[in-house]
């Protein structure tokens, strides 16, 4: 459950990733690190980042976000909820 980004193609050793994986997809996260509580300010992902409940109810993750927070949340409002890609569990949902 990792999300490449622009150059997937090129790297070297393409046979590392996953089924899991999404390849040449922008992150879409916010443009600037901010504070969370945490030991250091994390990029978080907008609410329509694939990032957000990426790696789905079937995936297994750290019950704890490097902030501290408590994972899996539902941070796309959606009723499931299910891990965020990457350190930083997204806390609100999106509103409608």
């Amino acid at each position: 459950f990792n999300i490449i980004g622009n150059d997937a193609a090129g790297c070297a050793d393409a046979s590392s990733f996953s089924e899991d994986d999404l390849l040449e997809t922008d992150p879409l996260l916010e443009a600037e690190l901010t504070d969370h509580g945490g030991p250091t300010q994390v990029l978080s992902p907008r609410a329509a980042s694939p990032a957000v409940d990426g790696v789905g109810s079937s995936g297994e993750c750290a019950s704890f976000d490097q902030t501290g927070a408590a994972r899996p949340l539902d941070g796309d409002g959606d009723g499931d909820a299910a891990c965020d890609i990457g350190a930083y569990e997204l806390r609100h949902p999106p509103e409608s």
